[in-house]
Formats: structure tokens, C-alpha cells, sequence
């Protein structure tokens, strides 16, 4: 195996940061809609806003 190239250890390093993004997204949002059905629903606008805010980034990437 050769070298890897410079173009191609930045693309991993992005792919790492956006995976471990995602990652705690999902995890937020999931804690989120928890607390909203165990301790309060007042949790539940938490989860909603970020659900609007994590969708309006995202698609405005792409």
C-alpha cells in the first residue's frame, strides 16, 4: 500500500466530525423526547426546536 493521499486524510477527518455530529444529534434528540415523556412535556419544545434547527442545517448543506 502507498501513501494515502493529503486530499483524502482531510475527507476522512470530515466524514469523521459530521459522523460524530449525527451521532450526538441523535442522541440529544432521543434524551430529549425521553425527558419529555418522563419527567415534564414541557422537554418536548426542546426536542421539537432542535429537530427544526438540526433539519434547517442539514438541508441547507446539501
Amino acid at each position: 500500500m502507498g501513501k494515502i493521499s493529503q486530499r483524502v486524510r482531510i475527507g476522512r477527518l470530515f466524514y469523521l466530525v459530521l459522523a460524530i455530529i449525527f451521532a450526538c444529534s441523535v442522541t440529544f434528540q432521543i434524551l430529549s423526547a425521553g425527558m419529555a415523556i418522563f419527567i415534564s412535556p414541557v422537554n418536548w419544545m426542546k426536542h421539537m426546536t432542535f429537530v427544526h434547527l438540526f433539519n434547517a442545517t442539514w438541508c441547507g448543506w446539501i
